[in-house]
Parts: C-alpha cells; sequence; structure tokens
C-alpha cells in the first residue's frame, strides 16, 4: 500500500514529508518508538504546562465537594470522611475533623510529573492557630505530596507544616522533613497565608507571603524563600490536608490553588538574584551567573581566603551552596549582611565545626558555634541559611546547626562565599535569593487584606485638665457619647495627656464618636496596658449599634490580642495568643475594616485578619456609623488602668467594601452575654432592634460545655452552624 501523507508536530512547527510504502521495517519500528515519546512529552507537557486553577467559585454545601472539578476543569481528588468540607463565598471551607488523623480530610491535585519550574501555590487562611494538644502535634500541612492523602507529611510531603510555636503558644510553619524542634516562620500569626512550592532540579524551594508587617514571609504580592528540600519522586501531588488537635468550630478557609510551570523559574537556581554554577575551588574562584544579577567584584586574596561578592538590590533572604570534602583540612564560608569588608556575617565551615561570625570594624565575634557539622568525605552536602533580617538560622541537609536573633547589619546588601586556597573544602553551586521575590502573576491568588486609611477624620490627643472624656468635643459637631456598661463605668482625662478608666468596670462599655463614612474606618489608639498584677482590658471599638460592632483588643493575663465581632447580637471571639504583652510599655494598636474585611495590627505587625461573612456566613456589611475605645474582652471585665492616647480614625474612599449582601439574614450563635435585651442608644439612632430589623432580645447559645467537662476558655468556642 502506498500513501501520500505528512507527519505534523505542531509543538515543533516542523513537518516530515513522506511518500512510499508502509513496511514494518527496522526503521519504521524506531520511527514508531521515536513518534512514542515524542507524543508522550507533547501530553506531559501540556498537562503541566497549562495551568490549573482553583477559585471555589462553585458554591457547594457541606459533603457536596467530592466528585466536583476545578476552576480550570481538574478534577478536586477530595478527602471528606465527615462530609464536613464546603464551598461557600468563593472559599474552600474546611472545620477542623473530630480525628486527629491524616489522611481523613483534603484536597490535591494531579498527579504532576517533575520538571524544573513546576510549581503550585495556596492561600489558606487559618480559623485558629491556637488549636493545639502536644508541643510536637501537626495541624495543616500544604504543598507537594507523594500521593493523593498523606499517612505523615513530615516523611511523605514536601510542604510547609503547621504547627505549635517554638514557644508554645500560638502556631509555626515548619518544613516538611526538617528538624521537627525548629519552625522556619515563628510566631505564626492568624493572616492570610499564600505558600508556593517550586520545583528545581534536586530540590524544592518553599516560599511563604502574607500582608505587611506579618512575621517571617514577604509582603505580598511578593514572597519570602524559607526552605528547601531534597526532592525524589518524579511526579507529585499539589495539595493541602488537615487534621484536628481539639474540638473546634473555627475552620480553615482557602481562597485558592494554582498548578504551572514558571519558565523563569525553571533554571538550575530557580529565583535567585545571583548565582554561581562553578564556585570555590582551592585557587579557582570564577563568577558564572545562570541569571541577570548587579555588577560583581572580581575574586580576591585576602590573607589565605579567595573570596568572591555581589551586590543584591536588597538584602538576602536565603543563601544556599553545596559544599563537599576531599578528607583534608580547609574552610569555606558564606558571606551575608555585608556592608563592606570591615562590617558583615559570615558562615564559616571547616569540616567539622560551624561558627556565625560577625564582623564590626574588622573586629571578628562568634556568635555561635556548632562542633557536630561533619562533612561526610566524597559526599555534596547542601549548606543553606535563612536570613529575615531578624532572625537566622543555619541548615546543613535537614539539620539545623545554628539559629540566632540579631539584627546587626539587617540592611547589608553585599553576599558572596570564600575558600581557603589550598583548602580540602570544595564550594559550588552557590545561590542567592533576596527576601522579597516577587510572585509571578499566574500564581498570584489575589491581595489579602492590608488597607489602611489615607485621610484623617477624626483624631484625640486627650490633652487639658483633668475630667470626664464623656462630652468632650474633637470638633464643633463631635464629641465623645459613652455607651453600655453600668453608670460608674467611666473614662476620665489625667491631664497629661492621656485616658484611663476611673476603676474597675463590672461591663463592657464604649465611649465614641459619631462616624460619617459607614463602609470603611481605620481607628487607632496609643494604649499603655497596666503592669502586673494588676490587667488591661481594653481596646478600639467599630460599632453599628449595641448589636453589632468590632472590638480589638488585649487580655493581658493570657497575653491574648483579638477582635470581639457581635453581629446580630451573638458573638464570636477571633484571638491569639501572643508570647508576651508589653506591660508598662506604650504600644498602639489598629483595626481597620470595610464592613466584612478586617486586620488588626499592634504598631506594624499583623496579629489577625479575616472577613466577618467566614464567622457569620451570609452577613450583611456591618455599616460603621461610630468608632471609639472600649473597656472589656469578651466576657472579661475589670480594666485596671489602661492608658489611651493619641486616639485616630481614619478613611479612605478606595477601601470601601463593593459588595452587595442580602438583607434577611440570620445566623444562630453564640450569645452575647449579659443583658437579654439590646439596650438603647443614646443618642437616638437605630440599633434598638437589632438583628437588621429583628427582635431586640439576644437568642440563647446553641452549643454549652459538656456535662463533666469543664470549659477552660469558654471565651474561645465560636460556632460555625449552616446557614437558614
Amino acid at each position: 500500500m502506498s500513501v501520500n501523507s505528512s507527519y505534523q508536530f505542531p509543538l515543533a512547527g516542523k513537518t516530515f514529508p513522506s511518500e512510499g510504502r508502509v513496511m514494518l521495517s527496522r526503521c519504521t519500528i524506531l520511527w514508531i518508538i521515536v513518534l512514542g515519546w515524542t507524543l508522550a512529552e507533547v501530553v506531559i507537557g501540556r498537562a503541566i504546562s497549562a495551568p490549573l486553577v482553583d477559585d471555589f467559585s462553585d458554591a457547594r454545601p457541606p459533603g457536596q465537594v467530592a466528585g466536583s472539578a476545578a476552576s480550570s476543569g481538574a478534577a478536586r481528588l477530595v478527602l471528606d470522611q465527615a462530609g464536613t468540607l464546603a464551598i461557600e463565598g468563593g472559599a474552600l471551607r474546611m472545620p477542623l475533623p473530630a480525628t486527629n488523623v491524616w489522611g481523613l480530610q483534603g484536597v490535591s491535585y494531579g498527579p504532576f510529573p517533575v520538571v524544573p519550574g513546576l510549581s503550585m501555590a495556596a492561600r489558606f487562611r487559618l480559623g485558629d492557630v491556637l488549636s493545639w494538644e502536644r508541643p510536637d502535634s501537626a495541624r495543616l500541612a500544604v504543598g507537594w505530596f507523594q500521593n493523593v492523602t498523606t499517612t505523615n507529611p513530615r516523611t511523605d510531603a514536601l510542604a510547609l507544616i503547621l504547627g505549635q510555636s517554638a514557644a508554645g503558644k500560638g502556631g509555626a510553619l515548619y518544613a516538611a522533613g526538617l528538624d521537627r524542634r525548629v519552625p522556619v516562620v515563628d510566631p505564626l500569626m492568624q493572616v492570610d497565608v499564600e505558600i508556593v512550592a517550586l520545583c528545581r532540579n534536586e530540590s524544592v524551594m518553599l516560599f511563604a507571603a502574607s500582608v505587611p508587617g506579618a512575621h517571617g514571609m514577604g509582603s505580598y504580592p511578593s514572597m519570602r524563600p524559607v526552605a528547601i528540600l531534597p526532592l525524589d519522586p518524579a511526579r507529585l501531588f499539589a495539595g493541602i490536608h488537615q487534621r484536628s488537635q481539639r474540638d473546634s468550630n473555627h475552620a480553615t478557609l482557602v481562597d485558592g490553588i494554582r498548578v504551572a510551570i514558571v519558565p523563569e523559574w525553571a533554571n538550575w537556581s530557580g529565583t535567585a538574584a545571583w548565582s554561581d554554577a562553578i564556585g570555590a575551588g582551592a585557587a579557582r574562584l570564577s563568577l558564572r551567573s545562570t541569571n541577570s544579577a548587579p555588577a560583581k567584584d572580581a575574586p580576591e586574596l585576602i590573607g589565605t581566603w579567595m573570596r568572591v561578592t555581589s551586590q543584591l538590590p536588597m538584602p538576602a533572604g536565603l543563601l544556599t551552596a553545596r559544599v563537599e570534602s576531599e578528607g583534608n583540612p580547609g574552610r569555606i564560608a558564606l558571606i551575608f549582611r555585608a556592608k563592606d569588608g570591615f562590617n558583615h556575617w559570615r558562615l564559616e565551615l571547616d569540616g567539622m565545626t560551624a561558627r556565625l561570625i560577625r564582623v564590626i570594624r574588622s573586629r571578628e565575634s562568634v556568635v555561635a558555634e556548632n562542633v557536630r557539622a561533619a562533612l561526610t568525605p566524597g559526599f555534596s552536602h547542601r549548606i543553606w541559611l535563612t536570613d529575615d533580617g531578624a532572625f537566622v538560622r543555619v541548615w546543613l541537609d535537614r539539620d539545623v546547626l545554628l539559629a540566632i536573633s540579631d539584627p546587626t547589619w539587617a540592611d547589608g546588601d553585599l553576599v558572596g562565599f570564600a575558600a581557603t586556597a589550598g583548602g580540602g573544602l570544595r564550594l559550588h553551586h552557590f545561590e542567592a535569593h533576596l527576601r522579597e521575590i516577587p510572585i509571578v502573576p499566574g500564581l498570584r491568588l489575589g491581595e489579602p487584606f492590608q488597607r489602611r486609611g489615607s485621610q484623617v477624620a477624626l483624631k484625640d490627643d486627650f490633652s487639658g485638665a483633668a475630667s470626664s472624656l464623656v462630652g468632650r468635643k474633637v470638633s464643633p459637631t463631635v464629641s465623645w457619647e459613652r455607651h453600655g456598661g453600668p453608670e460608674p463605668d467611666e473614662i476620665e482625662l489625667t491631664g497629661a495627656g492621656a485616658g484611663r478608666c476611673v476603676h474597675e468596670n463590672t461591663g463592657i462599655v464604649t465611649f465614641l464618636l459619631p462616624w460619617t463614612h459607614p463602609e470603611f474606618a481605620d481607628v487607632s489608639v496609643e494604649v499603655t496596658p497596666p503592669a502586673s498584677p494588676t490587667e488591661g482590658h481594653a481596646g478600639v471599638a467599630l460599632w453599628q449599634d449595641d448589636q453589632n460592632f468590632l472590638l480589638g483588643g488585649f487580655d493581658t493575663p493570657q497575653n491574648r490580642y483579638g477582635i470581639w465581632c457581635v453581629r446580630a447580637g451573638r458573638w464570636t471571639p477571633i484571638d491569639l495568643v501572643v508570647p508576651t504583652i508589653p506591660l508598662g510599655m506604650p504600644h498602639r494598636i489598629r483595626v481597620s475594616c470595610n464592613g466584612d474585611d478586617f486586620a488588626f495590627w499592634k504598631d506594624d505587625e499583623a496579629l489577625l485578619v479575616g472577613r466577618i461573612r467566614d464567622y457569620f456566613p451570609g452577613a450583611p456589611a456591618l455599616n460603621i456609623r461610630r468608632v471609639g475605645i472600649g473597656l472589656g474582652w469578651f466576657e472579661k471585665m475589670g480594666d485596671q488602668g489602661t492608658l489611651f492616647r493619641n486616639f485616630e480614625s481614619r478613611w479612605s474612599a478606595e477601601n470601601a467594601l463593593v459588595r452587595p449582601f442580602s438583607s434577611d439574614w440570620r445566623r444562630p450563635g453564640i450569645e452575647r452575654r449579659g443583658s437579654s435585651t439590646a439596650p438603647a442608644p443614646r443618642d437616638g439612632s437605630e440599633g434598638g432592634a437589632g438583628a437588621f430589623g429583628g427582635p431586640t432580645s439576644l437568642a440563647p447559645p446553641v452549643q454549652r460545655p459538656k456535662p463533666g467537662i469543664p470549659e477552660k476558655r469558654p471565651e474561645l468556642r465560636s460556632l460555625h452552624p449552616k446557614k437558614f
């Protein structure tokens, strides 16, 4: 049989004409084999180069996520034994499962063949970073997995794992397979987090991003490198998996997941701003960058050291290199935070010992040392360090060598490497990655709420003679009003530019100013919590009426900051434990809200980020009609002397929320303890009707502690029942 045909390879852009008799000759068989491999590579290439997108835009009730498809059409591989996973409000809701076992709850995608540049991104928000039973426990894993599920992400994943802070309070991020005693981000506050996991030739690099001011992570849309893990599997699943550490009604929310190949990250050094593949040997330092970088210095001999340095556009966040020992004495070094040759930091290894050396005006100090840093002759080790400007952690392969906190030369932007001439250690494949690396557009999952007001609308420095705060004017038409609490609860001016409660308050009491921008407010005040053993329970208020408000503040005995969110008379606390609250020290607390999204800052550090509708599904936007300060913490009263200074409320038109809400919203929840009816506002505004036109009485709580089981933290209970 004779045919005239053309074999077309559209992706290659080539056509090979053929004319003649089809025969099963050796040549034909060879062509079939070649075509088979080519088509296989084409199929694989198409499978992973076409981005996987899942924005969770398809609303699904609890138990109905399994069997559904991602936004781009790929199958969601869902584990939901309890039937609680749901999609609502553009997010996957993952309530904490009741069973403390991996493999019962999660969602995966894939598998994907591993190639350089293969990247996954996931953005999530933790419902409760306080849910811990054991110091070494882990609750959430996000990244790459060897299988569609996980039995232990520490051994079968290339991921970041949510665990308990090393300080024992709050959360932290750990890297799978690394030393479980040392986190890579600690502490982790209750904020939006985007994780990016990048596959490279022989490793996976992990990055983290969040709102500006979030500890240890890049400021979105940039990310910070936090870990490097060795890469072995030929295929991987992208996913997020969760187990529970205690019974909790808070849920983890996943806003989106992406998988794609990023061409600009597909070279051996990935996201490095400067890299050298040849590296340092005894007398053969060279510089060969695989990606664009600033101007570099030539190799220089300093004493017995041969050194190469380069200036980066900003300080480095991660340095890494391969190190090999020939069994002979020698030294190599990684140079970072360098201002010049006389002021810098240096990590030195001699084959047995690792040292962190700080150099100030040529004077060297050994800040930390580990004598158990032996290098195996003939084996290629990876040495790497992370630096967020305060904390430096040094790792050899999977083991942590050194960890210190020291901000000296934190802004130093020179990095480099060095080796002793004629030594028995060889350093190669050096990489320097910046502290802030832009996330490529295809992996960006939306800007987390981080808005601050640009225009000061109200302010009060509390100056003047000692007097009551009530009735004090901040403008010719605006004065302070008192809401809630018994009559004796009062804030008075001290006469020294501050306000303080007269005596311990016995109920929640707020002191408010009328606000004319109901769609957005950014409220802040400088507070000085009283020193121990006295207690502080105070904060700022964003107020619609007595049944609907946000009160953001602190509880000094428990070292907690948080927001008390009250909607239709039902409340839920959203808080977290910090290592310490600075007692007797002034600091600024700030809460901004656009009616749904909210954020809480301590000075410039973001502590809490969330959405009201995540805790009260379907809730209409909070109409912020008043702003001010308040006394009380959930059910805890008795503030014993918090000082308030320099109150300020800002507004910005671009921060207003543009989103329709249902007007007939109702939701059961935990009642706001206290009076069974809402007190009428004293200014004659609406508010007595409370629940958006509903009754003034507060519904009874729908959940109580089980008989015989003490409820240690009743103020931390939050319910998420179905809408009705």
